[in-house]
């Protein structure tokens, strides 16, 4: 048989080798303790039965300090060879089995250096090859593996090494393989230190070359310690090896993760899935069921649908099935959203994951801004990571015009720092963008603040800020970095920023126009994080919207004096979609716009010119993918307007446009008066439900029948969700209606 050799440095290696036969018994390898004549294999020849050297004969003795009794083996780096085992009995391709034994071994000095290598073999091509090596050096031994072009390591520091074969240190070793016909052949591997710390890892595919084949009479047919590549004057002991057929007990299937219901929007037709994850022996079957009924073709963990529509609405549930019993899944309810789409907003072009270069689906989008004075559409990006990047496009087509000069913002770390998170421009036309910071208190993660005077491509940036903008505050070494907000121009420029937790923001301000000091705002009545995902300007000097994915929307007002803020106003999901984020505020005080997660994620435009009744949903666009945007915090985005249009970006899902109607009127929609009643020296008071901006005409007349309705006053603009009407009718009785216009 042909052993193909390991060409690397110096290694301590053990080889199996399987190959064909048809018997099986409950022991595979002979003389695994290698009971035999006291001086050992000497040349080539067989002392210990069932054992051989290769060729170029590596020394091989008995070991005077057995690991077992007198009956270990002793290796000893000479000019090459191996010592292996063919096996008359093998196990074959239908069988779990288990080779394991007790080893010890010299410190191959480092480096890198092999100090054992040890194979198992299907055929010449289809091998474990398993190595102990001295990688940082640091006196104990990491487990590498053959990955078919190089040694990769899976196990670090998992193996004690021995100063001399007469003062050993002894480590256990077990492999496990499974091979069952149906699977792909994977193995797992255990090794026990000589200070008994057990070191594992499991369903390996690393093999020499190629794995053996599944559904193929193939076998375990070689054992080999290899020595050709083993550093000079290092030694291997062995003993107690043994090769057996696994004993294994099929265990049900069972589900671990049962699969989750979902709402899918009216309108959105691409693809979405509903997955379970599962245990038990495999192989393991899937059926997947609507209402009781098997979905044809649906035969794996995951099913994705699409297109959605009454037919494929209702209870879905995973049927699994191995040998050794069947469960089913709980339902999963999928169920179809009313969309709230109107002629509000018209979209005028979009940009999807992969249209351009600085569009992923990859969670590296997040920052959007418009420019008043270059009319530029701004996208921070960091699609060519490790590189921040700032994409140029022209609002009316989406094109990319150019990128920004970031040059000197230091690249990700990733986990911890972002060069550049978001953008956003003052009136004046300065560009401002915002890295992001997991642990600003840290020196080496501060929180950094860029400008640019302009736009254009060679600009550089100059850093206004770099620390924490919580230092020697309850808000001190925070998360900062997932939003930002900036208004004014020159000395008058104001940023905004807010941290991941707690009840503080950060309110930057500056005498020159490039070096910004921050205040710390500490605003009551309000939740930790609850501005995380959505910060804009309000209206007035001293206030600000906040908004939190799953929170509510605020607008909190603030004095700078007493660095202080409150909450005077606080929309629940009866007036505000608790997904949405990514919020914008238009400078006229009209509209806010931000992006609400879902299935898919859609754009969500609000009237807020009436805060006493709240914010009015007057649009929903969707985007036309549903790519997850679910990070840390929640999901992030932007949004940005210039006069009536509209630009809203959702990270992994890409950037919508839209010019906005400020004339439309929804289409009427039925309402009821929900109160009426006669208030002495006032009138006939009522009230009706009602759609910010419709008119509406009370009316009333003496008695029912072919009589006609008298209008009463003018028609009646409403400004909130309820409008009322007060009357003073003469009459014993009087009829009343409310009609819209």
């Amino acid at each position: 048989m042909k052993i193909n050799p390991v060409i690397s440095a110096s290694v301590c290696l053990v080889v199996l080798a399987l190959g064909n036969s048809s018997a099986l018994a409950d022991e595979f390898l002979a003389n695994g303790d290698f009971e035999a004549e006291p001086l050992g294999l000497g040349s080539a020849t067989n002392t210990f039965p069932g054992w051989f050297e290769g060729s170029n004969g590596a020394t091989v003795t008995t070991n005077a300090a057995a690991i077992s009794g007198n009956h270990s083996v002793l290796i000893i780096k000479a000019s090459g060879g191996d010592l292996h085992q063919n096996l008359t009995n093998v196990i074959g391709w239908q069988s779990d089995w288990i080779f394991e034994g007790d080893f010890a071994c010299s410190n191959p000095g480092g480096g890198g250096a092999r100090s054992l290598q040890l194979g198992l073999f299907h055929t010449s091509t289809a091998n474990i090859s398993f190595r102990i090596v001295d990688v940082e050096p640091n006196g104990v031994g990491d487990v590498q593996l053959f990955n078919g072009s190089a040694f990769v390591t899976v196990l670090s520091n998992a193996v004690t090494f021995s100063s001399s074969p007469t003062n050993l240190n002894v480590n256990h070793l077990k492999i496990v393989g499974h091979y069952f016909a149906t699977n792909t052949p994977n193995y797992d591997i255990f090794v026990t230190s000589a200070s008994q710390q057990t070191s594992s890892v499991s369903n390996q595919v690393f093999w020499q070359i190629a794995p053996p084949p599944a559904n193929t009479n193939t076998h375990l047919v070689q054992v080999r310690f290899d020595t050709a590549n083993v550093v000079a004057g290092t030694f291997e002991v062995l003993d107690n090896l043994t090769l057996s057929v696994a004993t294994v007990v099929p265990t049900a299937v069972s589900i671990t993760t049962q699969p989750a219901g979902v709402s899918v929007y009216q309108g959105y037709t691409g693809p979405f899935s509903l997955s379970a994850q599962t245990s038990g022996t495999t192989p393991i079957a899937y059926q997947w069921k609507l209402n009781g009924v098997d979905v044809p073709g649906a035969t794996d963990k995951t099913i994705t649908l699409s297109n959605l529509n009454s037919t494929t609405t209702g209870n879905y549930s995973l049927f699994a099935t191995n040998i050794a019993g069947s469960t089913l899944s709980s339902n999963a309810l999928v169920s179809l959203l009313s969309t709230f789409n109107t002629a509000q907003m018209t979209n005028i072009w979009n940009i999807a994951p992969g249209d351009q270069p600085f569009l992923t689906k990859n969670n590296t989008e997040r920052g959007l801004a418009f420019n008043p004075v270059s009319s530029n559409l701004l996208v921070a990006t960091r699609y060519a990571s490790p590189t921040n990047n700032i994409a140029v496009l022209d609002p009316l087509t989406g094109s990319l015009k150019y990128y920004m000069n970031l040059s000197g913002i230091p690249i990700d770390t990733v986990g911890t720092t972002l060069g550049v998170s978001t953008v956003a421009v003052a009136d004046d036309g300065v560009v401002y963008g915002g890295g992001l910071t997991t642990s600003a208190g840290s020196a080496s993660t501060p929180y950094d603040l860029y400008q640019w005077g302009a736009d254009d491509s060679n600009t550089p940036p100059m850093n206004i800020f770099a620390g924490d903008p919580g230092f020697s505050t309850p808000a001190a070494n925070l998360r900062w970095g997932d939003n930002l907000a900036v208004r004014g121009a020159g000395t008058g420029t104001q940023i905004l920023i807010a941290p991941g937790t707690g009840t503080n923001v950060a309110f930057f301000t500056t005498s020159d126009g490039f070096d910004f000091l921050p205040v710390i705002l500490s605003v009551s009545n309000v939740p930790s994080g609850f501005a995380k995902t959505g910060l804009a300007f309000g209206p007035g000097s001293n206030t600000f919207w906040a908004k939190s994915s799953g929170g509510s929307l605020y607008l909190i007002q603030f004095d700078l004096n007493t660095a202080t803020g409150n909450a005077i106003q606080t929309f629940g999901t009866n007036n505000v979609s608790a997904a949405l984020r990514g919020i914008a505020v238009n400078p006229t005080g009209k509209w806010l716009v931000g992006t609400a997660s879902g299935i898919p994620d859609n754009v969500q435009l609000y009237d807020i010119s009436n805060l006493a009744s709240g914010p009015a949903l007057v649009d929903q666009e969707l985007y036309s993918t549903a790519n997850a945007n679910n990070n840390i915090v929640g999901g992030v985005g932007s949004a940005a307007f210039n006069g009536n249009y509209l630009f809203v970006l959702d990270q992994n899902n890409g950037i919508k446009a839209f010019l906005i109607d400020p004339s439309f009127v929804p289409a009427p929609s039925p309402f009821r008066i929900t109160s009426i009643g006669l208030v002495p020296g006032t009138g006939v008071v009522m009230t009706w439900q009602s759609a910010i901006g419709r008119n509406y005409q009370v009316q009333s007349k003496a008695m029912l029948g072919n009589s006609a309705w008298t209008n009463l006053g003018t028609p009646i603009t409403a400004t909130g969700t309820f409008t009322s009407s007060t009357n003073s009718v003469s009459g014993a009785t009087q009829f009343y209606r409310v009609q819209t216009q």
